[in-house]
């Protein structure tokens, strides 16, 4: 048992390196929230009518050098909107951008940038107190993050971002994203 204990504290303590990476990633799963009407950003003159989703989906990332990335990302939402009898609202989004890693150790903070892109589907659309004809936006999505290597071919990433819309019925509208995933490197 001391042996197994011993053994266990230094695979968890071994640094892991970028070097051992392949040049591709997949994130899978990736789990996370769209705050839409929360505090950080109340400075919008017209709510969404919705307080949050909870999202599901996965992304790609190709190495352009191993500070540098291309990464690709698709997320389904659901949640209810806030006001009349909360009926339950859906979203497609995603996006596609650059990554760069602070650094390339067992611990890797990084920044990005998206272009993205954000629907929403169903009849509750039209219950929303925006000015929609057309649910779609399309904006800017800036993110910071966290990656954990975990071995030599997986790791723990935690991001938030700012996203910044527009529609063209609406001025510009923001949303807070906070998401968590596993990335399997080939």
């Amino acid at each position: 048992m001391r042996k197994v204990a011993t053994l266990a504290c230094f695979l968890l303590m071994a640094p892991a390196f970028g070097e051992a990476f392949g040049n591709s990633a997949v994130f899978f799963p990736k789990f996370g929230m769209a705050l839409f009407d929360k505090p950080i950003t109340l400075h919008q003159k017209k709510p969404w009518g919705i307080p949050y989703q909870w999202m599901i989906g996965t992304a790609y990332m190709q190495a352009i050098d191993y500070r540098w990335w291309w990464v690709a990302e698709t997320s389904f939402a659901m949640g209810h909107l806030s006001n009349n009898g909360s009926p339950f609202i859906s979203s497609f989004m995603g996006g596609a951008g650059v990554r760069n890693n602070i650094f390339v150790d067992e611990f890797r903070p990084h920044t990005g940038i998206m272009i993205h892109y954000l629907q929403f589907f169903g009849d509750s659309v039209q219950k929303l107190p925006l000015n929609l004809g057309w649910p779609i936006f399309v904006g800017l999505k800036p993110y910071l993050g966290l990656e954990w290597l975990l071995g030599s071919e997986i790791s723990l990433l935690f991001e938030l971002a700012y996203a910044l819309y527009i529609n063209l019925n609406e001025p510009f509208r923001q949303v807070f994203y906070t998401q968590t995933a596993l990335l399997i490197y080939f």
